[in-house]
């Protein structure tokens, strides 16, 4: 599983990291997690509004907080994907 949180650096990307890591260690997975700074690489990713959570390629959110019960869901999608 590859996980994608783009954005400056701020509080709120942070926090998505730290909620992602969570969830990660509650349903006991394993991710390639990567934060991205780069606004340029941001908008490769077509990204126009930070903080961006992509998860195996697919973009989750973007410009805005997503609460946990989001993030473990699209976390548990991607798992779920993964082992079919």
């Amino acid at each position: 599983m590859t996980i994608r949180i783009l954005g400056p650096g701020c509080v709120t990307c942070n926090r998505i990291k730290a909620m992602v890591i969570d969830v990660l260690q509650k349903l006991q997975l394993a991710a390639d997690m990567e934060q991205i700074h780069d606004l340029d690489e941001i908008w490769r990713h077509g990204v126009i509004n930070t903080p961006a959570l992509i998860i195996n390629g697919q973009l989750k959110v973007s410009g805005r907080h997503p609460s946990a019960a989001e993030v473990e869901e699209w976390i548990r999608e991607a798992a779920d994907t993964m082992a079919s």
